[in-house]
């Protein structure tokens, strides 16, 4: 096998309410490049302690692209909290953003639903800083809960902090549902399968991994940069 590395993590520019979230996606993406080095080291001594240069992956090597993926994900996951967190505090603060005009629409539906609202947002309303508290509900809905699908960070984390579709499309989040599909997998499943009466385990090419968690750790960064611009233009 060649060596296998992922690429480096793109880089953000001044971004003073993003750099927070791009340094937890830094630090795993550090980890995550660890990972791969260690499937290099194992794969050359495997290679080197059999007569055959061919051979299958062990399980220990299988399980370190799978812990690559965990990394990968979790790296995601918190780094794009993080990210709503502070760019989106800035952007609803700002009438003029696009975020903002989804905080008011988000508002109209829960004062016009006909059923009681939920005693947080009814808290929220009657507290002496409601519009903080009001603020605060909202960031915590969209990141209470773990991304595991492109349609999480289309809606919680693009679309929330009122990122133009252009800047990063559907298509090109959609294209990250084979990454989440191979994490659920992993997490709930324990990745495993059952051929005939032998339980295995899924096994995935590393350079297929390398591809999906590079492509993970780029978009992650394209959003940063994407949120990094609608702060500048609300003037935030």
């Amino acid at each position: 096998m060649s060596v296998i590395e992922l690429g480096d993590l793109p880089e953000l520019g001044r971004a003073p309410r993003v750099r927070p979230a791009y340094r937890i996606l830094g630090r795993a993406h550090a980890s995550v490049k660890g990972l791969f080095g260690a499937v290099s080291v194992l794969d050359d001594a495997r290679r080197s302690a059999n007569p055959s240069k061919k051979g299958r992956m062990s399980h220990i090597e299988h399980d370190v692209l799978r812990a690559a993926i965990i990394f990968t994900s979790a790296g995601l996951d918190a780094s794009m909290k993080r990210l709503v967190r502070d760019a989106g505090r800035a952007l609803l603060e700002q009438s003029n953003s696009s975020a903002a005009k989804r905080y008011q629409a988000f508002l109209k539906n829960e004062l016009s639903k006909p059923v009681a609202a939920t005693s947080a947002f009814i808290n929220a309303v009657t507290a002496p800083n409601a519009a903080d508290r009001l603020i605060d509900l909202y960031i915590d809905q969209q990141t209470e809960s773990s991304f595991q699908k492109s349609g999480h960070l289309k809606t919680r984390v693009r679309d929330a902090l009122g990122i133009p579709a252009q800047a990063v499309t559907d298509l090109e989040l959609e294209s990250l549902d084979e990454f989440f599909k191979a994490r659920n997998k992993i997490v709930h499943e324990m990745d495993l399968v059952d051929p005939a009466n032998s339980i295995t385990q899924n096994s995935r090419a590393p350079e297929d991994v390398v591809a999906m968690c590079s492509y993970v750790f780029e978009t992650g960064a394209r959003l940063m940069r994407a949120a990094a611009s609608a702060v500048k233009k609300a003037g935030a």
